[in-house]
């Protein structure tokens, strides 16, 4: 679309047993490598001396939510690069899919609060770079059609965590919803 863009990659030490991680970095890298597009890595454990199954193993929040330990470091670090780098806009990969569900889940859950950070483009405030979710309107499905047609490699597994996320129970959820009412979660962006 002819922006400018760099990559960041949050090596999170999740590997039980299947290097999920690992792969994901590689795959990454050669992406980045192949487009000469920079890309910074950053390893959570050598930089905060514990990676995310760690810290979730020692956090009252991570005892029944690893998802949300990670989610929190991630916005922290790319929040972080995006400061220190003097960018004017930090965009993440949140599909219809991602926010469809955290919409319904924050709305079960009456956090108004949350609801409200849901926009598409949210601005600066201090201490925050302006956020953008250029994906926000493409179901999941069509991003992984689009990988898959543009020869772009990617691990199709979820994250070993994420096992009974709550985020995957209202994208089930939503699913079922979709195969009797077909817009259900297009209805999330207008």
């Amino acid at each position: 679309m002819g922006y400018s863009v760099d990559g960041v990659y949050i090596d999170l030490g999740i590997d039980a047993g299947l290097g999920y991680s690992q792969k994901s970095r590689l795959l990454t890298e050669q992406f980045a490598s192949d487009r000469k597009l920079k890309l910074e890595v950053v390893d959570v454990k050598a930089t905060y001396f514990e990676n995310i199954p760690e810290m979730t193993g020692r956090t009252q929040r991570g005892q029944s939510k690893p998802c949300s330990v990670c989610g929190l470091v991630k916005r922290y670090i790319m929040n972080k690069i995006a400061l220190d780098g003097d960018y004017a806009v930090l965009a993440t990969a949140h599909n219809l899919d991602d926010e469809a569900a955290i919409l319904l889940m924050n709305t079960l859950n009456w956090s108004l609060d949350l609801i409200g950070r849901q926009l598409p483009l949210l601005p600066e405030r201090p201490g925050f770079v302006r956020k953008v979710k250029p994906f926000c309107r493409t179901y999941e499905r069509e991003a992984a059609a689009y990988a898959i047609l543009s020869g772009i490699h990617y691990i199709y597994e979820e994250c070993p965590y994420s096992i009974g996320s709550t985020q995957l129970y209202y994208k089930q959820i939503l699913n079922q919803l979709e195969v009797k009412q077909t817009t259900v979660k297009m209805a999330y962006s207008h």
